[in-house]
């Protein structure tokens, strides 16, 4: 009997490689927004230099007190025409940061060179976390309205400034942009999203099949324990062949639907929102006691809290934080983000994908404990249980 756990891991690994790296546009000012994250030996472990790199490789980042060298680079150098003189089509410069699209992530965190849907779905809830609105609420406070002593000789505000003219020039990661992402990628809306009125056709393809895929394997995983409870041993408990159809097929939709991340914007809709996120994490990080927060609060799930507070809810004090925004919104980040890079290559069109002791099943044991954990944040975030009904949208606070 063959090693179906190496098989799988072997299958996922074959669709990563079969998806080319995407060519796409980074912010200007990529290498400095992120110029406080890259992984160093002293930062190799924090939150932080772990989303660097799920996403990215670096080479030489410019520092930050010197200027970047000049790197033009023609269009030609992505596409060149057939047919066409070796000239064309020009040197149109194009930024070129000193990164690239490469890391490990999903649940065999294999080398990916491009991003996904499931990148956007993580996307999604770290900005449902506050990322955003608490960096859009420093910028305003550093530009415009000084209320916190945030000194301009520091390597942050350096970044901060950057992060200022991005705004002013319109090409930052903005929340009109993202909305139409989540929308016609993944049928959801963000808090401030759901303002604007977006015209955007919501893909609820996606954001019902996704949910619908999380309970059918939360009743795959109940019948089982219930099965090895009531039988002998020697006779291991076997899955339901229908159930296994079920997901079979909603796995099979929601590929189809995975496709409208191809479209338009999106692509470079979430490469940019995933350089604000992680860069923007790291202003607060190296701002947090110029903003007021106590020294103690380190890690992440302590002045991220605390800068929501501070920043967003307007009360103008960091008390104790809570770090269930931080936890809940970050478990459905990773573990929703790394079972939607599975679906998007498993092979379910293979003969006896489905089968009983097959590679679905063996996915399905490979990916319990995220799947468990995406239920557990989600009723945190919600109080709703994935496994009692279905559920379209994640509900706003």
């Amino acid at each position: 009997m063959p090693d179906l756990t190496k098989l799988l891991t072997d299958t996922l690994a074959a669709g990563f490689t079969a998806e080319p790296p995407q060519p796409a546009l980074f912010d200007p000012a990529t290498d400095l927004l992120l110029a406080l994250v890259a992984p160093t030996a002293d930062r190799d472990t924090d939150d932080l230099a772990l989303h660097f790199r799920e996403y990215f490789v670096a080479g030489q980042v410019p520092p930050l007190e010197g200027p970047a060298p000049p790197r033009p680079r023609a269009l030609g150098d992505l596409v060149t025409p057939a047919g066409c003189a070796s000239h064309y089509p020009g040197t149109w410069p194009m930024p070129d940061p000193c990164l690239a699209v490469d890391g490990r992530r999903g649940t065999t965190s294999p080398r990916l060179t491009r991003l996904f849907a499931g990148d956007l779905l993580w996307l999604y809830f770290m900005e449902r976390m506050g990322v955003f609105q608490i960096v859009g609420a420093l910028l305003d406070d550093y530009a415009l309205l000084r209320r916190f002593p945030i000194a301009s000789r520091r390597r942050a505000t350096v970044v901060v400034e950057a992060m200022v003219r991005d705004l002013r020039a319109g090409v930052s990661s903005t929340t009109r942009d993202r909305d139409v992402a989540y929308r016609t990628c993944l049928g959801w809306t963000s808090e401030l999203g759901a303002t604007l009125g977006s015209e955007a056709q919501a893909n609820r393809a996606f954001s019902i099949q996704f949910h619908r895929l999380i309970r059918l394997a939360l009743q795959f995983y109940s019948a089982r324990q219930l099965a090895v409870a009531i039988k002998d041993a020697a006779s291991p408990a076997r899955a339901s062949t229908a159930t296994l159809i079920a997901i079979r097929d909603t796995l099979r939709i929601l590929q189809k639907t995975c496709e409208t991340f191809e479209y338009g914007r999106s692509y470079t809709t979430t490469l940019n929102g995933i350089v604000w996120v992680i860069g923007g994490l790291a202003v607060v990080r190296d701002l947090r006691r110029d903003l007021g927060i106590a020294d103690m609060y380190e890690q992440p799930y302590e002045y991220v809290p605390a800068a929501y507070d501070l920043l967003v809810r307007g009360d103008g004090k960091a008390g104790q934080p809570d770090p269930t925004r931080y936890f809940a919104n970050h478990e459905c980040a990773n573990t929703g983000r790394d079972l939607m890079l599975d679906v998007q290559v498993l092979p379910v069109e293979a003969p006896n994908f489905a089968a009983t002791g097959g590679l679905l099943e063996a996915w399905l044991d490979l990916v319990e404990q995220r799947v468990e954990g995406y239920r557990t944040a989600y009723h945190a975030l919600t109080q709703l249980d994935l496994s009692a009904a279905d559920v379209a949208a994640p509900q706003l606070a």
